[in-house]
């Protein structure tokens, strides 16, 4: 082969050269506008000849890659455009905005002030010029923070399953065929490539096996995804699966009930690690941060869901965000929380006092208590969801509380957070031996606050078995 006349061959070369450098040479531009941002402060500071020799020095550096890093980021940009243009057909734009944004926000803030810094020295004020070495520092903040965000979604795994007799393919592209061919055995691995799209490759598959009918999983497939795959594979008939996937995950074989257990363990473990964290003074942003560091650093292999912590009268909100609010003396705060562990999530809820709670909000917590203990203990085997769940909402409703527990008491948790059945006012579905389900009434209150309390359970002939093991009684820090 003549690689000078190989045009593919070429052109992988070269992107292989211009992300080379984005990787490893643009991040020096952070550590480079630094160092330049310190010296000018140094020299605005001491007026020393040598210090601002130090300057020209870091800010001539800085600006050869600078100008590399413009070179070869407007070649990378057509890249990206040829590369992923049939890709970006079907999922939207979710790369080129996101680098708008960089050249708006960051670039034009970077190179602005990087002109002051270049021909700007003896023409602005010593103070004006040292603001300005910070800034080009700051833009190269935030190009990077703008470039991780464009980058972010390739983290999420993408492909298509087919499945027929003789025939088992899960069809995804470079990114994760390792990891494909070792996880799931049994499966011949198709990859994607350019011009080659997921729907090309059933619709040849389809062809090759005589397959003449497709199910597909309605809540999961866009309906522009669906119309490509359409167009791409003419001539059979496509049938919803209609939640069969779901259905089939419902029941957890003893692997599964494991790591659920696992999970549920290390969740427990780190809310009792955190209590001695909570204190007057501190966020809910800081307490989340802390629950979920401790749960990837004792065994979970990632989060769950979102960590809801909710203080004072944040509370009301069943889905509230971590925010900048400082807990105060005599808030309820509610953690909502769990870990994943290998592929399986637990779910669990404990809400705490910090500081004597008002006569009000222990009654709340009393209610809520005594209305979950009530439910948990009528989960088992062949009772009806619906059934269960009026057991805690009419016990709250009972107490002077209606219309303040306004979700349904659970759901099955697995692979996903919300799986189904689920323990709701309109669930007419018959629990099993083995489903995992939570059993989470609350009650809210706008601008006072709230109180859930949340359990993980295996559902049993004869009960439940709670996994979540930390106490349920309030707790006074």
């Amino acid at each position: 082969m003549d690689i000078l006349t190989d045009v593919a061959l070429l052109s992988r070369i070269q992107f292989a050269l211009t992300v080379a450098y984005h990787f490893i040479f643009v991040p020096l531009s952070i550590g480079l506008g630094l160092i330049t941002a310190i010296f000018a402060t140094k020299y605005y500071r001491s007026r020393d000849e040598k210090d601002g020799a130090a300057v020209r020095l870091w800010v001539k550096i800085f600006t050869a890659t600078f100008a590399i890093g413009v070179a070869t980021g407007i070649t990378m940009e057509f890249s990206f455009g040829t590369n992923w243009a049939d890709y970006s057909r079907f999922v939207g734009d979710i790369f080129g905005a996101p680098l708008a944004a960089e050249a708006l926000f960051a670039f034009f803030l970077e190179s602005v002030f990087l002109g002051v810094l270049l021909f700007g020295r003896n023409k602005v004020s010593p103070k004006f010029y040292t603001v300005s070495a910070w800034l080009v520092w700051a833009g190269s903040l935030l190009s990077a923070l703008w470039i991780l965000i464009a980058n972010s979604w390739m983290q999420t795994p993408a492909g298509a399953e087919l499945a027929a007799d003789g025939k088992k393919a899960i069809i995804t592209d470079f990114r994760y065929t390792e990891q494909a061919e070792k996880q799931a055995p049994g499966f011949s691995v198709e990859m994607t490539e350019k011009g080659v799209s997921h729907e090309a490759i059933v619709g040849r598959l389809c062809a090759e096996h005589e397959i003449d009918a497709l199910y597909y999983e309605d809540d999961y497939l866009t309906v522009r995804a669906f119309e490509a795959c359409r167009k791409a594979v003419p001539g059979v008939e496509w049938k919803s699966l209609h939640e069969e996937v779901q259905r089939i995950r419902q029941i957890k074989d003893e692997d599964e009930l494991s790591r659920i257990a696992e999970a549920c363990r290390i969740t427990g473990e780190a809310f009792e690690r955190l209590l001695p964290e909570i204190k007057e003074g501190v966020t809910e942003k800081e307490l989340a941060l802390k629950l979920e560091f401790d749960m990837l650093t004792h065994g979970a292999t990632g989060l769950a869901f979102s960590t809801i912590v909710a203080a004072g009268a944040n509370g009301s909100l069943p889905h509230a965000v971590p925010g900048d609010y400082k807990v105060r003396l005599g808030d309820m705060i509610t953690f909502d929380f769990g870990a994943k562990y290998k592929g399986y999530c637990a779910d669990m809820t404990r809400t705490v006092a910090l500081g004597q709670p008002s006569d009000e909000m222990r009654k709340v917590y009393q209610t809520v208590l005594t209305a979950q203990q009530t439910a948990r203990d009528a989960v088992m085997a062949g009772k009806c969801c619906k059934d269960i769940d009026a057991i805690a909402r009419d016990y709250i409703y009972s107490h002077g509380y209606e219309g303040r527990f306004g979700h349904g008491l659970g759901h099955s948790v697995g692979i996903d957070i919300h799986e189904e059945p689920r323990l709701s006012m309109t669930c007419s579905a018959i629990l099993e031996e083995n489903q995992i389900m939570t059993v989470e009434p609350g009650i809210y209150l706008p601008g006072v606050g709230g109180v859930r309390i949340e359990d993980s359970v295996i559902v049993k002939k004869d009960g439940c078995i709670p996994l979540t093991s930390p106490t349920r009684e309030l707790i006074i820090l």
